[in-house]
């Protein structure tokens, strides 16, 4: 009989155990082209773009989301927190925001937005402030201010898990500059956020996302990076080639893919592991293009009806946060040392 209950009793144990041990969380990043040639389509107010935008996030099940190219400031107001209004209304679960318009020195349209669901995630603080980033004191050579980003739109969040908000990690939301320019702005950026990952790297977990402008294999041959998790580091990430994210010139018969350029870094942590490999929102795996790719109600079939939409498309990676039980707490910890103690 004891033999049975205990069986019983582990078995039940398990399951209760199961119910909130590892959690899976999704991080996407999307360039939205709020910026440069063909993005007149892409402005606050364009209720049919915004509409297609939230349908993405949606239809991604992200929990994180990383927007760059977000125009915040204009007559219709903050677009980051009419997004959050917007997935708030529709999904029934509290979405929040949190953005670069109050330090960037980028224009309207060149700005950074972190959109996430504050019951899934805490925002525990936006590190702008604080020593040594010091993003508000672009405009005097303080000696505080030890990153000198060049648009000044990076983001520095500081997350939790919402179970265990004991856990932190940082959540860099990267946006460099294009890899054509001339004065050497890309690879000053780049610098600047090697030596942000080298800083911080063994303090938290790290999540680092965006538009690099740089393809997969720099980063891991020519950068500070190369010890973390570049969108993958086994399966179809085991080769030097990242996932192409940009769309190509128009082709008639599909949506084509130019440049890898788009990126996850993650530093080998404690905290949480891959569990999906970054991808397209649009595909379950690598992709050199699309037949089409559906939006909401309407199909897109070519790159040209697509860069309605955008010159990129959005990548996800999931995390599975691996320790948040290690320390059970309340009724199930009695539990399991009732459990413990019978064996």
């Amino acid at each position: 009989m004891n033999k049975y209950f205990f069986s019983i009793f582990a078995l039940l144990l398990c399951l209760c155990l199961q119910c909130v041990c590892a959690k899976e969380i999704a991080v996407m990043s999307f360039n939205i082209q709020g910026h440069g040639p063909g993005s007149s389509l892409h402005r606050a107010g364009n209720k049919y773009w915004e509409d297609s935008i939230i349908g993405i996030v949606r239809q991604s099940g992200a929990d994180i989301v990383l927007l760059q190219e977000i125009p915040l400031t204009s007559p219709h107001g903050n677009l980051a927190s009419s997004f959050a209004n917007k997935l708030t209304s529709i999904t029934g679960h509290a979405w929040k925001s949190a953005d670069s318009a109050s330090y960037s020195l980028s224009s309207m349209e060149l700005n950074n937005a972190v959109l996430y669901n504050d019951e899934k995630v805490s925002l525990i603080e936006d590190l702008a402030r604080r020593i040594p980033f010091y993003m508000y004191q672009h405009k005097i050579n303080n000696k505080k201010r030890k990153y000198n980003f060049i648009k000044n739109n990076e983001q520095i969040l500081k997350f939790a898990l919402k179970e265990d908000v004991s856990n932190f990690f940082y959540l860099v939301n990267v946006h460099l500059p294009g890899p054509n320019d001339n004065e050497g702005q890309l690879s000053k950026e780049m610098r600047e956020i090697e030596k942000l990952y080298a800083d911080y790297k063994r303090n938290l977990p790290m999540i680092i996302g965006g538009d690099f402008n740089t393809r997969r294999i720099d980063l891991i041959r020519g950068s500070n990076f190369s010890d973390g998790i570049i969108d993958g580091n086994d399966g179809q990430y085991s080769d030097f080639w990242g996932q192409k994210t940009t769309i190509s010139s128009p082709n008639l018969n599909v949506v084509q893919l130019a440049n890898d350029y788009d990126h996850f870094i993650i530093n080998k942590n404690y905290l949480f592991e891959i569990s999906e490999r970054m991808r397209p929102v649009f595909s379950k795996g690598k992709a050199e293009n699309f037949a089409n790719i559906k939006i909401n109600n309407k199909i897109y079939r070519n790159s040209e009806e697509y860069k309605e939409i955008s010159d990129h498309i959005p990548i996800i990676i999931k995390l599975d946060f691996k320790n948040v039980n290690d320390k059970p707490t309340g009724f199930l910890k009695k539990i399991k040392n009732l459990f413990n103690r019978s064996l």
